[in-house]
């Protein structure tokens, strides 16, 4: 659904982040769009050196701002950069992204 008529529908925007645990560290994924997204797809793929984790979770909505837990990986301090690529669908719209965290 688009506020204005005449102009081109927004597409979801969406970040990922960890958070540090004992062993695994949390990575949730936040929609960072300013309206809520409806049946949604989240697939992240999470590297680090040559070690990969995937993981796809499904939620009916997710808020503005709001964060949903999607996998664990465990994060070596001297393994080098860990890079994230994910893929947001919704009835919305689809969005894929890649961060180096």
């Amino acid at each position: 659904m688009n506020p204005t008529p005449n102009a081109p529908p927004s597409k979801p925007k969406a970040a990922a982040r960890f958070t540090t645990d004992w062993i695994y560290d949390d990575f949730k994924v936040r929609n960072q769009s300013f309206f809520a997204l409806h049946n949604v797809v989240i697939d992240l793929d999470v590297t680090q050196a040559d070690k990969t984790t995937k993981a796809s979770v499904r939620a009916t909505e997710l808020a503005p701002e709001a964060e949903l837990y999607v996998l664990e990986f465990n994060i070596k301090k001297h393994a080098g950069a860990v890079h994230v690529q994910g893929v947001v669908t919704a009835d919305e719209g689809k969005a894929a992204w890649q961060q180096r965290l």
